[in-house]
């Protein structure tokens, strides 16, 4: 039986660096929150043939978030097998007639010709210092290193993540039990108002006694917050099993909509002014909440 899940965020960073033989290849990684697995791949055409197993890796190990993949590869000093960078000196030579004749037909002239044909494609070609299966192995693993380091990144900005979460769902707490140390005092106010209200109505004559009870029990009613408040108690205590449990950002997330339900009720029904500050600081930390957990994965 598997234990319980990590909390990881969706934001962290990852390098890799391998080298073989004559060549080092870095991968760096960078990740943001996002609602689904997002990737972006910078890297030359060397590793094109590597692309499609490297996006099939990072999905099913980073499985959400924008993710941006950079690969860079160096010769390094006393490579053998020649010069690692050639000129494709026909090619310059055709970008350079065509240049010209263009510059001579709209009257103009070139300037900087040889900077603007170097920087045309294929003019400069690095040559292939490494066969394909050294460089395969030396990439994957430079991936899979890179990978590591993303997890461990992820892992520790989970906990950051977690402290403050459980923060702030202790904060919510005690928000509630002031709640209920506030509602003893809010009755007594209640009543004396009510009280007030029947001797004024008696004094002058106009008291009708099932009116006044029927308005006492629908007043009641509409300000009673026992179902809002036991909601909420239980809401809490399912974000914390889950926490532990099942840290899903997504999960996390409806359960937040969930305590902010019960909060706007309790805010609306208390109309008590010790009450709804209580409920108010519980809504800022609820804010809190639910910020973080969308960073989680």
């Amino acid at each position: 039986m598997n234990g319980p899940r990590e909390l990881k965020s969706m934001t962290g960073y990852g390098q890799g660096e391998i080298t073989s033989g004559s060549f080092k290849i870095r991968i760096s990684l960078k990740s943001l929150n996002g609602k689904y697995f997002d990737l972006d791949v910078r890297m030359s055409r060397n590793f094109a043939a590597f692309e499609p197993e490297l996006r099939q890796r990072l999905r099913e190990q980073l499985e959400r978030g924008s993710v941006s993949a950079s690969v860079s590869m160096e010769y390094l000093p006393g490579a053998e097998n020649g010069s690692r960078v050639t000129t494709d000196i026909p090619l310059a030579e055709a970008y350079a007639a065509q240049m010209k004749l263009l510059a001579h037909q709209l009257n103009t002239e070139v300037h900087d010709l040889l900077g603007k044909v170097m920087a045309m494609p294929d003019v400069l070609r690095v040559n292939e210092v490494a066969n394909e299966e050294q460089l395969r192995i030396a990439f994957f693993q430079a991936l899979d290193l890179s990978i590591q380091h993303m997890e461990s990144f992820r892992k520790q900005e989970g906990q950051r993540i977690g402290e403050i979460l459980r923060s702030a769902l202790h904060h919510i707490r005690e928000g509630l039990k002031l709640v209920e140390q506030e509602e003893q005092a809010r009755r007594e106010l209640l009543r004396k108002r009510l009280w007030s209200a029947l001797e004024t109505q008696e004094a002058e004559g106009k008291m009708d006694r099932n009116r006044f009870e029927q308005e006492v029990i629908l007043y009641v009613e509409k300000l009673d917050i026992t179902e809002e408040k036991n909601r909420l108690a239980q809401h809490l205590d399912y974000f914390e099993t889950c926490l532990l449990r099942e840290p899903s950002g997504k999960k996390l997330n409806f359960i937040a909509q969930e305590i902010g339900r019960e909060l706007n009720t309790m805010g609306v029904k208390s109309n008590h002014f010790p009450m709804q500050q209580a409920v108010v600081d519980m809504k800022e930390q609820l804010e809190q909440i639910r910020e973080q957990v969308l960073n989680l994965l």
